[in-house]
């Protein structure tokens, strides 16, 4: 219990610390007028979250184990996120930001990186990429339904399985940027491409009247996907101070997709080397994700 706790508290210190450490670099920046610098601090925030998942089409009752079917969903209020932003601009013309978030841990699970280019005061082309799980629980019962003479994970009553995937994700498209004394506006057309990173599964397998053991190992396969993925953000300032203003922010984004998750599946008889194969295509699964937050942020 005091080690849980104090790993706690260590991981808190350390996000105190990052989000301490981007407002003081901020300020610092913007504090040395010597010359224009590489990269300008333009805005920094700290926000609070939440998301709503839906995946369709979910069937329990398959003949090979499809992951998606155990995959987590929640509405507005169930799943929350917390983040820090920061965004910069390159010698006046090239705009970066980085958004860092983190769902039930303290420590960062996701982040996105987004360039843009200014074609004209208000409308510019982006492109960025973003790494970000979502969670697959209970699918020990795949095995529990389907293969009732194995003892599986350590028998009947074997702890209930959760394991994350991560999704990379590409994306690209024009952006709408308005600007004022009152606040800013920013909203993001984007066309998006994701990829499901490398995973393993393991499931360890015995004959329940008999001595038979077995092995069954998932690997995904590369399965992507193409889905538009909108955002918009939008700030009012409330306080004003010489160059800086703060103010409170919100933020959503939305998008709607097919995703699978194929893998090739190994089943080892008694040793490794008595080991047979199988590539399993995963029937698709519409996915919609929204994101809400609201924070507050500091412009330079």
């Amino acid at each position: 219990m005091n080690l849980a706790l104090g790993s706690l508290c260590k991981k808190k210190r350390i996000f105190f610390r990052l989000l301490v450490s981007l407002f003081f670099v901020s300020i610092t920046n913007h504090s040395i007028h010597a010359e224009e610098p590489f990269l300008k601090t333009e805005k920094a925030s700290v926000w609070f979250g939440t998301r709503s998942l839906e995946i369709v089409n979910q069937n329990l009752f398959t003949e090979s184990l499809d992951f998606l079917n155990y995959a987590d969903n929640y509405n507005i209020g169930e799943y929350y996120l917390a983040g820090i932003s920061w965004s910069g601009v390159i010698r006046n013309s090239l705009k970066v930001s980085l958004d860092v978030f983190t769902s039930d841990d303290i420590i960062p699970t996701s982040f996105r990186i987004d360039l843009q280019y200014p074609v004209l005061s208000w409308l510019g082309i982006s492109g960025g990429l973003m790494q970000y799980p979502f969670l697959i629980t209970g699918y020990e019962e795949f095995y529990k339904q389907n293969h009732p003479d194995f003892y599986t994970d350590g028998g009947p009553y074997a702890n209930l399985r959760q394991t994350t995937f991560n999704d990379f994700v590409l994306s690209a498209g024009p952006v709408l940027n308005l600007k004022s004394n009152l606040g800013f506006l920013s909203v993001r057309f984007h066309l998006a491409y994701n990829s499901l990173l490398p995973k393993v599964e393991t499931f360890n397998q015995k004959l329940i009247n008999g001595n038979l053991r077995q092995q069954v190992v998932y690997k995904t396969t590369p399965s992507s996907n193409f889905f538009f993925f909108p955002d918009v953000a939008a700030g009012i300032n409330i306080l004003k101070y010489n160059n800086m203003k703060m103010g409170l922010q919100m933020q959503m984004s939305f998008y709607s997709g097919k995703r699978q998750i194929n893998y090739t599946r190994f089943l080892r008889a008694w040793t490794e080397s008595n080991e047979s194969s199988e590539d399993i295509a995963s029937p698709d699964h519409l996915f919609r994700q929204t994101d809400i937050s609201m924070g507050i942020y500091w412009h330079f």
